[in-house]
Parts: C-alpha cells; structure tokens; sequence
C-alpha cells in the first residue's frame, strides 16, 4: 500500500495574506504548482485558505485590463478568491 507520506513533501510553499501579488506569482513557477495553502502570518502552522494558480492569474488579468481603460482603483470585487475559507492547524 502507498501512503501519502511516501510520496507528499514536507517542503511545502505557503503565502500568506501580507503577500504581494508578484510574490505569490513567482511561488507558483517555482516548483510549477497549480495551489497554495495561505497561512497565518504569525503562524504557518493554521490554514487560511488555498490560492489556486489560475484565479490568481486570472485576477492580474483583471487588473491589467482595468489599468488599460484608465480605471486602477481597486476595488472589494478585486479581491483574489480562496478556495477554502476556513481555518485549520496544520500539522
């Protein structure tokens, strides 16, 4: 039988919400990662949320085109969504 053990990494790469977006963009190409565990800043052992790679591409995209029309004043829709929202100790 395969554990996960076997084959998962404890090398894992976190973002944190101080983060910036050019930051969270370079993580993703390190290693060629589709998601990232967002952590607390203080502690990276408690699970935010996770960052996947296409919504945060996707989001740059957005603010690309809105700096283009002249419009580049975030907003709360310009916000990155998680895909989980809940808080967990990893470990």
């Amino acid at each position: 039988m395969v554990l996960m053990k076997d084959i998962g990494t404890p090398d894992i790469i976190v973002t944190t919400p101080a983060e910036d977006l050019n930051t969270v963009l370079q993580k993703f190409t390190i290693k060629n990662i589709d998601s990232l565990p967002v952590v607390r800043e203080d502690d990276h052992g408690v699970l935010i949320g996770m960052l996947n790679r296409r919504e945060v591409i996707a989001f740059y995209n957005q603010l690309i085109q809105k700096i283009k029309t002249g419009n580049s004043e975030p907003g709360p829709q310009d916000q990155v969504p998680e895909e989980r929202h809940q808080q967990s100790e990893v470990g």
